[in-house]
């Protein structure tokens, strides 16, 4: 059956000769792959550069419902990224994301409304001028939310630690390893202040950065089944340090 389909595109692997398979979260299916055949010739290289990580589109599918995979009719882009492929750290950011996306979007209840939210968060991203470092951080934490894995926010006026599989702060240090220290716990504390529109207005030194975004990628590999370790992180590291 023919179908129109609103898509993210999360991964891109190429196959046979000519054909990419394409891995994306969409508003109807929630994350699906797809073929595209043919598009790698010279001819419909116009189509295969929209199948770029975190791209949003829209597609004519042939859907099967007792099939993994679905065939791509037609493509094009629902939204056309301003800044996203030519800023060399919203490139970098992209692949963290597609990545992580790919990790947390295994088995969603309604993917419609968490579509939307990216895809806001995403053009959000692409249009800010500056101080889009922080950009991740605070998607991550807010996406907490809608996978309802969030950790309780509790202003902090004392030193205090958090426990990361409880995901609460607690002024004694838990028995076991998956725990903050005084001062990654305070880190994270300001940045549960925030969400992604706020707190892109908040400048964040580079080492905090990378402190917070361990914080984040530790706390979902024990609050999200299977989420495993991230490549992509190690190179969008070296740009933020």
């Amino acid at each position: 059956m023919l179908q129109a389909v609103q898509a993210l595109i999360l991964k891109v692997i190429k196959y046979g000769e000519t054909s990419i398979i394409v891995q994306a979260f969409t508003v109807e299916y929630g994350l699906r792959s797809f073929i595209a055949k043919g598009v790698r010739q010279s001819k419909y290289a116009h189509k295969a550069a929209i199948l770029k990580p975190l791209g949003i589109v829209e597609m004519q599918v042939y859907h099967k419902p007792l099939s993994e995979i679905d065939l791509i009719k037609e493509m094009k882009w629902y939204y056309v990224y301003l800044t996203m492929y030519s800023d060399p750290f919203k490139q970098a950011t992209a692949m963290v994301l597609s990545e992580w996306l790919l990790h947390i979007l295994k088995s969603v209840a309604e993917p419609s409304i968490l579509f939307h939210f990216i895809q806001d968060k995403l053009i959000l991203f692409d249009k800010t001028k500056e101080n889009y470092q922080v950009f991740i951080l605070g998607f991550m934490y807010e996406m907490m939310i809608y996978l309802g894995v969030q950790p309780a926010f509790k202003k902090v006026s004392m030193p205090m630690y958090f426990d990361m599989r409880a995901g609460v702060f607690c002024e004694e240090m838990p028995l076991h390893f998956d725990v903050l220290d005084i001062s990654e716990a305070n880190l994270l504390e300001q940045l549960m202040r925030y969400n992604t529109e706020s707190i892109i207005q908040v400048s964040i030194p580079s080492d905090q950065q990378s402190i917070l975004l361990d914080i984040l990628l530790r706390y979902y590999r024990l609050h999200v089944h299977d989420f495993g370790i991230l490549q992509s992180v190690a190179i969008y590291k070296k740009l933020i340090n």
